[in-house]
């Protein structure tokens, strides 16, 4: 699997910079938000949920130990298992922390900041703009994310309202016009 990697991901992946972009590296978050589906949305107990999904994450995670990356212990492996239970903790009873103007605002661009966040990272880290203050990892850290969610949100929320609301609107009038009976009495 280390030979695919290094073919897909080049000389970046060997430094471990991309390799959570690979796409085998997200199948566990996958799989949880399969989970979560289930169990958020459809009201099903974990018990529910079917033997597939669970043997499907039993098997990545078995897998990982026979990958040069170990794809669980990553940090952001951790955080999709922090996120995981906060999700399965939060659709259980509503937190009025989390329930609030600027949050759904965030769940109404969710997408389009998911996609838009990529182009970001790769431009900021292109024109050097990851590194901005070497002194302090930490620091450079806060000024790199907050950089990166400020610019990410305006771009996904222009987005959202110039691409994907005009879409979802055509979509509805496509979906109303089939839904009109051809002799109407």
């Amino acid at each position: 699997m280390y030979i695919v990697t290094e073919n897909i991901i080049g000389n970046e992946g060997k430094n471990g910079i991309y390799i959570y972009l690979f796409f085998p590296a997200q199948l566990p978050v996958f799989a949880m938000g399969i989970i979560l589906y289930f169990f958020v949305i459809k009201q099903q107990s974990l018990k529910a949920v079917s033997w597939f999904s669970y043997l499907m994450l039993g098997l990545l995670y078995i897998a990982s130990f026979f990958l040069q990356e170990r794809l669980f212990y990553q940090n952001y492996m951790l955080f999709a298992y922090f996120s995981f239970g906060i999700a399965i903790l939060l659709s259980k009873k509503k937190l009025c922390l989390l329930d609030n103007r600027l949050f759904r605002q965030i769940g109404t661009i969710s997408y389009s900041l998911y996609i838009i966040h990529f182009i970001i990272f790769f431009w900021l880290a292109r024109y050097h703009l990851n590194a901005l203050y070497l002194a302090s990892p930490i620091v450079n850290f806060i000024l790199f994310f907050s950089l990166t969610l400020i610019l990410s949100s305006a771009f996904s929320y222009l987005t959202y309202q110039f691409i994907e609301k005009p879409f979802q609107n055509l979509g509805k009038k496509l979906i109303m016009k089939e839904e009109k009976p051809i002799f109407a009495p």
